[in-house]
């Protein structure tokens, strides 16, 4: 494995600070904002603490956007451990110069029957995206529209 690797986040992992934490991607450098063609982002992955985590299905037609990093290949297996219930999946995305770039993301198969985020994640995710300029009706229709339930402030 390459010493620094790409990585495509489109959930609470936006945040640069958040990712940055010594637990996940201390390394972590913003590249600028991507998009995931033929995924629709959704909160149907089973946390921790029974609420509904971020995740992409497929949907043809729509697109997920996100945000790329560079991070240690170390960090990489940092960030493995922390996001457990996931599994990494290297995937193509388009940067905002149109070119396809090859990055690892995560996306999980253990699913919740109750797919609602709690109102604090929901803030958190968007708040990365609009650290991260992603497009405006990007946020207004695909992430603003998250369903939530009540839940630890």
């Amino acid at each position: 494995m390459p010493n620094k690797v790409t990585y495509f986040a489109y959930g609470s992992n936006m945040v640069t600070k958040r990712l940055q934490e010594p637990n996940r991607a201390p390394s972590a450098k913003p590249l600028g904002r991507a998009k995931l063609p033929d995924k629709r982002f959704v909160c149907n992955k089973k946390g921790r603490d029974y609420s509904g985590k971020a995740n992409l299905v497929v949907d043809t037609g729509h697109i997920v956007w996100g945000v790329l990093y560079e991070i240690d290949s170390a960090d990489l297996n940092n960030l493995n451990r922390y996001e457990g219930d996931y599994k990494i999946k290297e995937m193509i995305v388009i940067d905002d110069q149109a070119t396809q770039v090859k990055a690892y993301t995560y996306i999980s198969e253990k699913l919740t029957e109750d797919p609602r985020a709690y109102e604090c994640y929901k803030k958190i995710v968007i708040k990365g995206a609009r650290e991260h300029n992603l497009p405006d009706d990007y946020i207004k229709n695909d992430l603003e529209t998250i369903k939530t339930k009540l839940g630890p402030n």
